[in-house]
């Protein structure tokens, strides 16, 4: 079953064993979107009577705009195809994806990236696509502390993974777009 606001900001997804909250534009702060993911948490608890949480997955999927048709990644990126010399350094499309496990037991970041091919002669700009997805697998009752300390621990791996992945340069052009 898919629940969704009158706005279409927030969509919560419910099966058997499974509670999704995604949240569209416009996003909230951390603070105040896990509130929402905890009441969405208690109200699952009291419907579906699960016993525990064997997976957290918290995913952020940034849609990264570059004011230029050519882009060099290396300036913007600190993750990106990286070819043999043989093979000259001018690519089309492309998807990285990577796997890492994390210092925190039972977490592992899946790191997604690749560029959006754009439809349209003017094309302006570059579009990236930048997956971030923490999934902590946990063996604890649905409410427990430890489930709200394994979702904070994922949002800071995201965090600390998108700051990884990104150089100045791009924050300063995010930062004008703000």
């Amino acid at each position: 079953m898919q629940f969704l606001t009158e706005k279409g900001d927030l969509m919560i997804q419910v099966a058997e064993n499974l509670l999704v909250v995604n949240q569209m534009r416009p996003y909230p702060h951390f603070e105040e979107w896990v509130t929402v993911v905890d009441r969405a948490l208690a109200t699952y608890r009291e419907v579906a009577q699960p016993q525990k949480v064997a997976r957290v997955g918290l995913r952020y999927i940034n849609r990264i705009e570059i004011p230029s048709s050519r882009v060099e990644l290396e300036d913007y990126f600190t993750i990106y195809p990286r070819l043999p010399e043989t093979l000259g350094n001018t690519h089309g499309t492309f998807l990285v994806r990577v796997q890492i496990p994390q210092r925190d037991e039972g977490h592992t970041m899946l790191i997604t990236f690749g560029n959006e091919v754009t439809s349209g002669d003017a094309q302006s700009e570059s579009v990236f696509m930048l997956d971030l997805y923490d999934i902590a697998t946990i063996d604890a009752p649905l409410g427990d502390s430890e489930l709200q300390k394994t979702i904070h621990q994922a949002h800071d791996n995201v965090v600390m993974a998108f700051e990884g992945s990104i150089t100045d340069r791009l924050r300063q052009t995010l930062e004008l777009e703000a």
